[in-house]
């Protein structure tokens, strides 16, 4: 990683390598060390003000020749601020005429990695490994270009290697990213998790395990994540977690493979959990699709409940309300009518859902 930085903040004069050690160590930088402007902007561009920096590269470009650093600079800070095409265009400008340096190319590589334009990135990340072999940051960029690409089958061989190689959190990362890419969800959920063992305060790697545990369907341990490190989600996506949660114990109670007072106790536990939503979201004008989500799902610990007769009464008053309604649901609501013995309102809900063009039986889950 070192060697990915110095020339970002390669001095203009020798006697600045100072503050480019000041900055690499991590320790705070008395903007009175800024010796000229062009380390100022620096300063401010590591801290997140990456515009002046870019307007200034952008006039200078037009006043002369920039050298290899300062294209350097150019690329990586525009790739801070997420101006892939910026990036892309400065590379074009300069790749044959000044000699990049690792860092500067992988941004490149990185710009062409978002713009979907697989061939110039996985090109990009091979230059930069030439020039840096040993990095563990390009070995990861081209390892999830590969994956990205669809060429993940290779890429996830090199994972498990560099994994086992030098088994740091960030190569665990990489290994699940790469897992999760070719459907080996399983696996990576085991990468991720023992990213997490290895550096539990890390949000970057939590976010992941987050990602990963809602791909494998791993509700509650993924709500229960989220609460206790809230900065890592949005309050739509907490409010998602938490639908997550109580749907998730919806269809552990309404699949037959528990005792009745096992699916009663999950069921009640639904319930209680859908009345603190309902009761919080009802209300609230950003949380509308969440609410009447979580009253549609509520339907399935209804029925497990018998509770046939509330279940029809919301069903009802959400199709006139203008619901549009799953096939699970209407399901349950089929199974609630036969319950109450309305044959002539499950009827038509069943033919509707096996035999859509009134003739082929079709399958369909009994759950979400």
């Amino acid at each position: 990683m070192y060697n990915a930085f110095t020339t970002l903040l390669r001095p203009l004069h020798r006697h600045r390598i100072t503050l480019l050690a000041l900055l690499i160590s991590g320790l705070s930088v008395n903007p009175a060390l800024a010796e000229t402007q062009y380390d100022s902007l620096i300063i401010k561009a590591r801290a997140g003000d990456t515009a002046p920096v870019l307007d200034y590269l952008q006039k200078e470009s037009k006043a002369g020749p920039l050298n290899s650093g300062q294209v350097d600079d150019w690329l990586q800070i525009a790739g801070w601020a997420g101006r892939d095409q910026e990036v892309i265009d400065v590379y074009e400008r300069y790749h044959s005429s000044v000699n990049l340096s690792s860092r500067g190319l992988a941004s490149a590589a990185r710009a062409y990695r978002n713009e979907k334009r697989w061939d110039q990135a996985l090109a990009l990340w091979q230059s930069s490994l030439k020039k840096d072999p040993t990095n563990p940051d390009l070995i990861t960029g081209m390892i999830r270009t590969q994956a990205d690409s669809g060429r993940g089958g290779a890429a996830l061989q090199q994972a498990k290697e560099l994994a086992e190689r030098n088994p740091s959190a960030q190569n665990y990362m990489t290994l699940s990213y790469l897992s999760r890419a070719t459907n080996r969800n399983y696996d990576a959920l085991q990468a991720s998790s023992e990213a997490v063992r290895l550096a539990p305060e890390s949000e970057e790697v939590l976010k992941n395990h987050l990602e990963i545990l809602q791909r494998n369907r791993i509700a509650d341990p993924a709500l229960q994540l989220a609460r206790e490190n809230p900065k890592l989600v949005t309050a739509e996506q907490y409010r998602q977690l938490e639908r997550d949660a109580a749907a998730e114990q919806v269809r552990m109670a309404v699949l037959p493979t528990r005792s009745e007072t096992e699916r009663f106790y999950i069921a009640d536990q639904a319930l209680a959990d859908y009345q603190d939503l309902l009761a919080r979201w009802s209300k609230d004008p950003d949380a509308q699709a969440d609410y009447q989500r979580a009253r549609i799902d509520r339907l399935g610990a209804l029925l497990v409940r018998r509770n046939t007769e509330e279940l029809i009464k919301e069903y009802e008053s959400m199709e006139a309300e203008g619901y549009k309604m799953p096939d699970y649901a209407r399901r349950w609501a089929a199974s609630a009518y036969i319950d109450r013995r309305m044959p002539e309102k499950a009827a038509p809900i069943l033919t509707s859902l096996y035999y859509a063009d009134g003739k082929t039986f079709r399958m369909i889950s009994i759950t979400r």
